[in-house]
């Protein structure tokens, strides 16, 4: 809220689930997108306010993410041993740890500012998997994540909070398989809960991707 990210709170009760914001007429960007070229300075502007932010004790590591969705699943497919096995085998990039929303999707975001709402899984997190997320949910591809990332750097040169370590090397496309794992296994898990068919072809839509 003091960094101008999120609505104005006025009550919360967690054990119950209560959060009282006050109202936002503006629409989600899953109801009325933004352009591009609208789109990426402004979640820019979002990241570099975000990373502003004191540094959450709590962290979100991409692996130990997945490993949970992955545990939960009551009857994981035959097909999935060896489809995940050469990303587990891998080493994702962890030399970064920052304050991260991690899914900033297009419904989460409110008008143009935007106002970000859904912050469930906030914590410490890698920049990359923010923007590889970011890329996959708003439907984009390298290029846009490319013209973030340069939009990102403008914004924080104006702000003047150059880092002493030199400019922050998202490594977003290090972590596209990531987000495609993750999303796979929880639309795997939402399929076992609820029998829609729109979770199986999402399951089907993040398998193709990783195959």
């Amino acid at each position: 809220m003091a960094a101008g990210l999120a609505l104005p709170c006025h009550y919360g009760d967690p054990e119950r689930g209560i959060l009282l914001l006050d109202w936002c007429e503006a629409p989600s960007w899953a109801q009325a997108p933004l352009p591009p070229s609208l789109a990426l300075p402004a979640l820019a502007r979002l990241l570099a306010r975000l990373h502003q932010l004191p540094l959450p004790t709590v962290r979100m590591a991409v692996r130990a993410h997945a490993r949970g969705y992955r545990e939960r699943l009551k009857a994981p497919p035959g097909w999935l041993d060896k489809l995940e096995a050469p990303l587990l085998a891998s080493r994702e990039p962890d030399g970064c740890w920052l304050p991260c929303h991690h899914d900033l999707n297009p419904a989460n975001l409110l008008g143009e500012q935007p106002w970000v709402i859904d912050w469930e899984y906030g914590a410490a997190g890698h920049p990359g998997f923010e923007l590889a997320s970011i890329v996959r949910t708003h439907g984009w591809g390298l290029e846009e994540m490319a013209a973030l990332e340069a939009c990102y750097l403008e914004e924080i040169e104006r702000l003047g909070q150059g880092r002493a370590s030199g400019p922050l090397d998202f490594q977003g496309a290090a972590f596209l398989p990531w987000v495609d794992y993750i999303a796979l296994l929880w639309a795997q898990l939402m399929a076992e809960q609820t029998p829609d068919a729109a979770y199986a072809d999402l399951v089907a839509h993040h398998r193709q991707r990783l195959e």
